[in-house]
This record gives C-alpha cells, structure tokens and sequence, in this order.
C-alpha cells in the first residue's frame, strides 16, 4: 500500500456498474445491472493491497447492495456514505464527512461492535463543523483540521454511549432484584400491593414521572379499588420507606419521582424483609411531608 493514499472513496454509477445497463423499480431503486469490465477485479486488487474502501455514492441504499452484492464487492467496502442514508447527495462535503467518521470508528475498535451517532455530535457543534470544512478547503482539501474535530466527536460520543450503557445494566439490574424481591412476598394482600409496587416502579424506570404522571401511568391497576388515590399514596410511601424511589418537592406543591438505581447494591433479602414488616399499619402517606 503506498503511504500517501490513506484510503480510496469509489462511487458506483459508471465507475463500478454500468448505468445504462440498469433495471429499475418505479421507486427508481435499481434492482440489477452489468459490472464496468474490470471493475470487480480492481476492487478485489485495492482491498488485497490494504487498501481501505469506501462507497460514496448517490441513491437508494437497496441499489448498491443489489448490484454490487452479486458480485460479492458490496462486503469489500469498509465504509459506506449512501446519499438515502446521510440526507444529502455529493459534492455535499457531509457525504465525506460520513465515510471518514466510519474510518474513525473502526480505528477506535468499533467496527461490527456498536454503532455511534457522530451526526448528533456535529448538529451540537455545527459551528466548528462549519469551521473544520471551510478550512480544509482552505488548505487544498488538507484533512486534518476536520479528522481532529471527527476524533473529539468520538471521544466525546464514546463517554456518552458508556453512560447510556452503564445506566442501561443499572436498569437491568434494578429489574431482577424488584421481581426477585417482590415476588418472596406470600401472603395474598402483600402480592396484591408487591404487583401495584412492581408497575409504579417499572413506569419510573422509563424515566422520571410527577405524581400526576404517576396517577394516569398507573390508573389501571388501581380502577378498581375503592379509593384508588389513597391506595396509590400508600404504594409510594411504601417504595419510598424501602428506599427503592426518591422524591423531590417541585414548584406549586408537586412532587416528582424516580428510581434509586443503587438500590439494588444497597439492599439485601433480609433488610427488604426488615423493613417491609416495620412499615407503619396505619394508612400514613410519608411522601407528602416531603
């Protein structure tokens, strides 16, 4: 591989396949065509060498799979910049943009592992994004000022999808020990409430709710009771008592709620036990004192 080509970006129409060779759907998606002679071979010839490729190329992202597909090339690219795909169409500098971000990821170890939305990092900063491709043009098409800004909005991207992942086995986590520990509860009327507790808690684990959010989230487990709003109170007493959910006092007198996703690192069977039977009997809503 020679030093100074860093990587090949190829289109496809009349560079790979043969345009006017084309058969296509009425949603102009091209369901076939002939290959340019010795396209295939150049290809196969570029990736031997280690060359990495990518496919840059306007249309539909169903015609270059069914085209180059058959000819087993499509799986030869590294990268793909689909015009249907990025929203814009070349000479649109982000059609690039989204090759090289692909590079970047792959380099970083995360080809084929997970997937990293770069588009929202360069939407939050798109003023530096602006910057970075003005001066690249500057610079004859020099790419280094835009593969800095690309591997900042990696790093940065790469932070938030651990926390979303960290939070995602929090959430998990919570989950099994509710069920495990709700679910010991043997006597009729404590499974009646542990199954209420247990869609309080599921709706907070899908975030943040305020007690009038909570009331109409949970409307139907409760419907049926007598005083479905004293009986709500109680179920949110006891979570709050088992320390399960947090409360905070919001303005007009509201409160709001979510779960304590440590909760099941502080809890053990016999503390859950423990204070399940030290609950106060008498119909008390300790939240409201807040």
């Amino acid at each position: 591989m020679t030093k100074g080509i860093r990587a090949i970006f190829l289109d496809c129409g009349d560079t790979l396949i043969d345009e006017a060779t084309e058969v296509k759907t009425d949603g102009d998606v091209s369901l076939r065509a002939d290959l340019i002679p010795g396209a295939a071979e150049t290809v196969r010839a570029l990736k031997a060498l280690g060359y990495p490729l990518a496919l840059v190329a306007d249309g539909p992202a169903a015609t270059f799979t069914n085209n180059l597909g058959p000819y087993g090339l499509y799986e030869l690219f590294d990268a793909y910049a689909i015009s249907e795909e990025v929203g814009v169409s070349k000479p649109d500098a982000r059609m690039f943009a989204r090759a090289l971000e692909a590079f970047f990821l792959q380099r970083c170890g995360l080809r084929d592992t997970l997937f990293i939305a770069m588009s929202n990092f360069y939407y939050e900063e798109k003023p530096a994004y602006l910057e970075a491709l003005a001066e690249v043009r500057s610079r004859a098409y020099d790419l280094t000022p835009f593969l800095e800004l690309g591997l900042r909005g990696v790093e940065i991207q790469c932070r938030r999808l651990f926390d979303e992942i960290r939070t995602n086995v929090s959430k998990a986590l919570y989950r099994n020990q509710m069920y495990d520990l709700f679910n010991r509860l043997e006597s009729p009327r404590k499974r009646v409430i542990a199954n209420r507790q247990i869609a309080i808690l599921t709706q907070l684990l899908e975030g943040d709710m305020s007690l009038a959010g909570l009331i109409h989230a949970t409307r139907d487990q409760y419907a049926n009771l007598k005083n479905p709003q004293k009986a709500l109170f109680r179920d949110i007493n006891g979570l709050v008592q088992l320390q399960a959910i947090s409360v905070q006092r919001i303005e007009e007198g509201g409160y709001r709620f979510s779960v304590r996703l440590e909760w099941p690192t502080e809890i053990t069977e016999t503390e859950f036990y423990r204070r399940i039977k030290e609950m106060p009997k008498a119909k008390t809503y300790g939240f409201l004192d807040h």
